[in-house]
């Protein structure tokens, strides 16, 4: 099953399939194995050490800022690519040069963050610094299996790197003495072991270039993340980071030790959030599945918040004693209000990343809770009580704010416009035309592709998308495609025929293709297409064929039988000089589709057949089969309605070829038999005089 198959699977119980539950499950281990890690180092440090240890933690999420928005802005290209191939090598370069400027300019500042903590020594900062590098780069791998939905690895990854080995080399090295130093350490050691991990199924990858456009993360996508991610990350840390500038050293150690507590209700949440994001992701959170994914995904947090916050506010003193020990009991009256605050926490995170997805400015809503919170931190920080309300009265406020985006109708394509019912006239060298009804997000990923091969050409293009009367909302993936050359006509249900014809009346085009919108046909089969055009001897179709003996094709028995059946029929009927007619993969020249077009009339499945009956009664022969891929793997089936269907409309276009005679005359002509290639003279007759029977105001066209 390819990614774009998984992502098209968007109720809540598709989430724990694909690694989805062992990635749950290893996010509990590791939240288990950060207490564990908690527990004895806070025994080992001291409150006073301690609250130093939190402090810089705090940093670490304040970096893990640009490191979350690497990883979101990775997973968010990886899956609106699908499965074009991803030049991995070159984005990890670049990521380990942004490591490496990174630590280099917080180790300059390292003195001015010791002194603003009061550490009295600048290598635990140094050692923040140092874990900027493999943070990076374990980022951006995060981030492509996420988008790949490999949870698998990358929850190995989480159990054995952020969990077992940092705990391990943790209790090592603060029991050598080390001190905060020490568990700094460890958490670079651990990242540098998680890192290894993520990046083993990825080896192949780092190690090749693919051919091809390289991927780039549009920048207003990057910097959206960055900051929508680091708005909720600054206000997450804020509290622990003031307390420990504005309180005693005891007293920020209690509150940095109720505050670690409280995240225990944000682990699962969290986990489904990141599964949650990549189908978010694909569909830019545009259309139905979209929103009751999201409302699924929100009841889901929510349950899961206010069960684990409930045990803490039940438990707190047990809970703090078990964790940080008696010289911690202080902290057990502030536990409960910041488990309920973790609680709402979740389900702005979620609402944070659902945001991202629709590009919508709501995303930046923690920056002004990190604002609210800093100042009623400043005017009530007298015990840690007073704290710990302040930021449970900040996160109400900013969870409604970001509820008030959330069921606001999707964003609108652009305004549609009255098609004029007759064959545009070429004024670019190629025109793909995709048919699509209710495709579901997989269809953004695809049309994204074929407009990068086009690009890719160097050839000029236009894309036409025709929604065939959806209700899904498909029709807003082209909107992150406006400027790159796609237009979107909009009509009634009518049939994939009807939906080309109404396509490739609008084509301007020397050449016009079309191409199924479920992405069955990867979009770089277009490039070789393209080629075949530019031979001497111009053909006049090029079609995709699953017989070619170059052609990479494994389907079911009972579907190749139906295949060899409707083959042999069509031979017997048409004598056609091809050996597949139904492959959605079809590029035919521009005098071709003049003359063919305004003589058909098949609105379902066998316009293809009838496209090429026609073509070849009008004495057009250059017909050449081209070897295509079929990635999904046929997992859909055949209804006998559907057979019996296209055999009907098989017979009709044999009805109106040999009885009726109808594809010897245009729609204005009387019957005048033709069986001679058409002159350029005739080819505009025909145009001028046969304009296709398109009912006026039915079709719609975006520009």
């Amino acid at each position: 099953m390819s990614i774009r198959d998984k992502l098209s699977r968007l109720p809540l119980r598709e989430l724990t399939k694909g690694g989805g539950l062992s990635f749950l499950l290893a996010t509990g281990t590791v939240g288990l194995s950060n207490f564990i890690f908690h527990v004895v180092i806070s025994r080992l440090l001291g409150p006073d050490q301690y609250g130093a240890l939190g402090a810089l933690l705090n940093v670490v999420l304040v970096l893990g800022v640009p490191l979350g928005a690497v990883q979101a802005a990775v997973t968010r290209t990886v899956a609106l690519r699908g499965e074009a191939p991803l030049h991995l090598r070159t984005i990890a370069n670049r990521a380990i040069v942004a490591g490496i400027i990174g630590t280099v300019v917080l180790a300059g500042l390292s003195p001015v963050i010791a002194g603003f903590l009061h550490l009295g020594s600048v290598t635990p900062v140094l050692m923040l610094a140092v874990l900027l590098v493999p943070s990076v780069i374990g980022a951006v791998l995060q981030g492509v299996l996420v988008g790949k939905l490999q949870f698998t690895p990358f929850a190995i990854a989480m159990v054995v790197g952020l969990g077992v080995s940092r705990l391990l080399f943790g209790v090592v090295l603060v029991e050598a003495g080390l001190g905060v130093t020490g568990a700094m350490l460890a958490t670079v050691a651990s990242a540098v072991v998680t890192v290894g991990i993520v990046a083993w199924p990825l080896r192949r990858e780092l190690r090749t270039h693919p051919a091809g456009p390289a991927e780039h993360i549009r920048l207003e996508h990057g910097m959206a993340m960055l900051f929508g991610l680091g708005g909720y990350w600054v206000f997450v840390g804020i509290d622990t980071f003031l307390a420990r500038h504005l309180m005693a050293p005891h007293a920020a150690g209690l509150y940095a030790a109720a505050a670690t507590g409280s995240r225990i209700a944000l682990f699962g949440p969290g986990a489904l959030v990141i599964l949650a994001f990549p189908r978010f992701a694909a569909n830019h959170g545009q259309g139905p599945e979209a929103k009751r994914l999201l409302v699924q995904t929100m009841i889901a947090v929510s349950c899961l918040g206010v069960v684990i916050a409930g045990l803490i506010v039940a438990l707190p003193g047990p809970l703090v004693q078990t964790l940080f020990g008696k010289s911690f009991t202080g902290s057990a009256g502030t536990v409960g209000t910041l488990a309920v605050e973790a609680a709402i926490l979740g389900l702005i995170s979620l609402l944070v990343y659902y945001h991202l997805a629709r590009n919508s400015l709501f995303a930046q809503v923690g920056w002004v809770g990190a604002g609210v919170a800093a100042v009623g931190i400043s005017l009530f920080h007298q015990d840690l009580g007073q704290v710990a309300y302040v930021m449970l009265g900040t996160s109400a406020l900013v969870l409604v704010l970001s509820m008030v985006d959330v069921f606001r109708p999707d964003r609108n394509p652009p305004k549609p416009v009255e098609v004029s019912g007759k064959l545009a006239a070429d004024t670019c060298d190629f025109s793909i035309v995709v048919p699509f009804y209710n495709p579901g997000p997989r269809f953004g990923p695809h049309l994204s592709n074929i407009v990068e091969v086009l690009e890719a050409s160097g050839s000029t293009f236009e894309v036409i998308a025709v929604s065939d009367g959806s209700t899904d909302g498909s029709e807003h993936a082209i909107s992150e495609l406006d400027r790159q050359r796609v237009r979107l006509i909009t009509m009634p249900h009518g049939g994939k025929g009807s939906a080309l014809h109404a396509g490739m009346t609008e084509a301007r085009g020397r050449y016009v293709g079309f191409i199924d919108a479920d992405g069955d046909l990867p979009a770089l089969l277009i490039s070789n297409f393209i080629e075949l055009t530019r031979v001497d001897n111009a053909p006049d179709i090029v079609l995709g064929s699953k017989r070619h003996p170059d052609s990479d094709v494994d389907y079911p028995w009972l579907r190749r039988l139906y295949s060899l059946g409707y083959q042999t029929l069509i031979g017997i009927l048409f004598r056609l000089p091809v050996r597949d007619t139904q492959t959605g993969l079809k590029f035919v020249r521009r005098e071709v589709l003049s003359a063919v077009v305004p003589r058909m009339v098949e609105k379902r499945f066998a316009f293809d057949l009838e496209l090429l009956v026609v073509a070849r009664h009008l004495g057009y022969q250059n017909f050449v089969e081209a070897p295509v891929q079929i990635v999904e793997r046929f997992s859909s089936t055949i209804s006998m309605r559907a057979v019996w269907n296209m055999t009907v409309d098989t017979l009709a276009i044999f009805y109106r070829l040999h009885i009726l005679r109808y594809y010897d005359r245009t729609p204005s002509d009387p019957p005048a038999p033709s069986y001679s290639k058409p002159t350029s003279q005739q080819l505009s007759t025909a145009t001028a005089s046969a304009p296709l029977n398109l009912e006026e105001g039915a079709i719609e066209v975006s520009h």
